[in-house]
């Protein structure tokens, strides 16, 4: 993608899992302006996973991140998060895991080329490997067992890319 495109693109924070009991968030509120802070109090203490509901830059959403982690200095919260594009939010996901399994599948067996010698075993959807905006599939080698070693493909939600290793990390820093 281009760096243009992602300029333009506004970013939101998927919860992964909310505070039990909530800290004083007056350093958060200096950083976004929220009008119902008390809906958005609602939504960092929830049970389930999900996203805050904000368009923010990266940079910000990052920030608020880091300040919902580490709102106060000498400790670190509950929170546990992630920025995402708000395109993962609000679009429906055109992939499923049967229909990401065939461009999985040709991925890793591309890979699969680069070590001759070694006996690859089927390969297998990864539920925990798998995040919001791709599913993961992954195949190890009887050989690489013992090291933990295996080759993976992640498979976008939304268009079926294969993500680079460090896709996430490709998301603009400041805007």
């Amino acid at each position: 993608m281009n760096s243009k495109k992602w300029k333009t693109n506004m970013f939101d924070i998927y919860l992964y899992r909310g505070y039990k009991t909530a800290p004083d968030f007056e350093e958060l509120f200096k950083v976004i302006q929220i009008k119902d802070k008390g809906e958005f109090l609602l939504n960092l203490k929830k049970e389930e996973p999900g996203f805050l509901g904000l368009n923010l830059s990266h940079k910000v959403s990052k920030e608020v991140l880091l300040k919902l982690i580490f709102l106060e200095p000498s400790r670190v919260s509950h929170v546990n998060g992630q920025v995402y594009p708000v395109r993962y939010r609000d679009n429906t996901p055109k992939f499923s895991v049967e229909t990401a399994y065939p461009i999985a599948t040709k991925a890793i067996k591309e890979m699969q080329l680069k070590y001759p010698d070694i006996t690859f075993s089927p390969i297998k959807y990864s539920a925990a490997y798998s995040r919001i905006g791709h599913f993961t599939f992954i195949s190890t080698g009887r050989e690489w067992v013992i090291e933990g070693k295996f080759l993976y493909a992640n498979v976008d939600i939304l268009d079926g890319h294969i993500w680079a290793g460090d896709e996430m990390e490709k998301w603009p820093l400041d805007e």
